[in-house]
Formats: C-alpha cells, sequence, structure tokens
C-alpha cells in the first residue's frame, strides 16, 4: 500500500537559524575566519550540573555533564571540565595519652597485740620443730600456730609481719604474695577469709604442716 498523506491537523516544527557575516580581507584571512565560525558554531553546548554534595572526607571531583545541540549527552571526553574539589577535612587531632594508673601503695604492716611467748610451745620452738625452708612455709607455720594456740582462724599482713619480728626475719617484698599463692587453685593450703585481706589456714594447710614440716620435707 501507498503511504497516506499526512492529516491536516498535523503540524510540523522547524527552526531555521539564519546569521549573515560580512568579512573583509584577503582570502587566507576570509577563509580563518570562516573555519572559526563554523567551528564555533558545530560546537556542543556545554550545561554544567549542580553540583552535588560530598560526604566528609571524599576526595571525588564532580564533572560537568556535556550535551551536545541534539540533547544527548556528549562522549567527548575533552570537553568535560572538572569543578574544583571539596576542601578536605583537616586531620583531626591525636587522641591524648592515656594516663597510666600508678600502683596502688599498700599500707605498712603493723604489729598486732597478740604474744607469741606465752603458750607451749612458743612460736619459736614450734619454728624450730618445723625448719620451714621458705616464706610460704614460714606463713603456714604462723597460721597453724596462732589458729591451734591463739584461737585465731584468719590471719592479715599484720600477722605475719609480727611473727616475723619474732623471730627476726626479713619480711618478703610484696607481704601479700606468699599468701596469694597459698590461696591460688593449684595451691589451695590457704582460703580466703571473710574479712578483705585475710586468710584461713585450711584441712589441707594443717596436714601440710603436721605429716610433711619438720620430716625434711
Amino acid at each position: 500500500m501507498g503511504k497516506q498523506p499526512p492529516k491536516a491537523d498535523q503540524n510540523g516544527k522547524m527552526k531555521v537559524r539564519i546569521i549573515e557575516f560580512e568579512l573583509e580581507g584577503s582570502d587566507i584571512s576570509l577563509q580563518e575566519s570562516l573555519k572559526s565560525i563554523t567551528a564555533a558554531l558545530s560546537r556542543p553546548t556545554i550545561i554544567a550540573a549542580p553540583r552535588q554534595q560530598q560526604r566528609l572526607g571524599t576526595t571525588r571531583s564532580v564533572a560537568e555533564v556535556v550535551v551536545n545541540n541534539s540533547g544527548e549527552p556528549s562522549e567527548d571526553v575533552d570537553d568535560v571540565e572538572e569543578i574544583e574539589q571539596e576542601e578536605e577535612p583537616t586531620a583531626s587531632a591525636p587522641p591524648a595519652p592515656k594516663k597510666q594508673r600508678k600502683p596502688l601503695k599498700m599500707a605498712s604492716p603493723s604489729l598486732v597485740d597478740i604474744r607469741f611467748d606465752d603458750e607451749k610451745p612458743t612460736f619459736a620452738e614450734f619454728v624450730e620443730q618445723k625448719d620451714p625452708r621458705n616464706d610460704m612455709q614460714k606463713y603456714l607455720c604462723a597460721a597453724f600456730w596462732l589458729k591451734t594456740y591463739k584461737s585465731v582462724n584468719e590471719v592479715s599482713i599484720d600477722h605475719m609481719y609480727t611473727a616475723y619480728k619474732v623471730m627476726g626475719w626479713a619480711l618478703p617484698t610484696t607481704p601479700v604474695q606468699p599468701m596469694r599463692e597459698l590461696a591460688t587453685t593449684r595451691d589451695k593450703r590457704f582460703s580466703k577469709g571473710a574479712e578483705k585481706g585475710h586468710y584461713a589456714i585450711n584441712h589441707i594447710g594443717e596436714g601440710f604442716v603436721t605429716t610433711k614440716m619438720g620430716n625434711g620435707q
């Protein structure tokens, strides 16, 4: 079938742009001028896209979108102009160094108001029988003697300090350390007392003193 003629109510649109130029000069200069005019007319229109809000800390730039006369994006990369990058945020200040905790100073031990020479055997005689070889054994002897002959079930550093003074022994650098080691799960010859900083010799510790010490153990 042949094409039907367009309907009367269909109107087409067409734009015609007429530009007049008056040029004077030599042939060479006229040719250069015509080339410049032709290039200017054929150059695509550049429409800058609105600047996008950049997130803090990004360094990506936003390029202008180039469209040609037909309204389609141009693929000519040379016509793309980059806009200024957003200012990079200034580097944050380094965190302040953490303050080092000073080790807690333990109060100096003091003498307890208990005599170590008014029972039989005296503490000195008991120590001579058991012959303790180290601080842990000395602590066991003191705790055993105080519990058996003085009814002191829980001992503290002050009790150990007094016992050491009676015997003329040098107290350990960390006086609480032997007591802590005796109360560990591995040893378990001391139990933690009801009062903070107090320990009690238990049946395991008592058995060690009666059966192990004084026999070259």
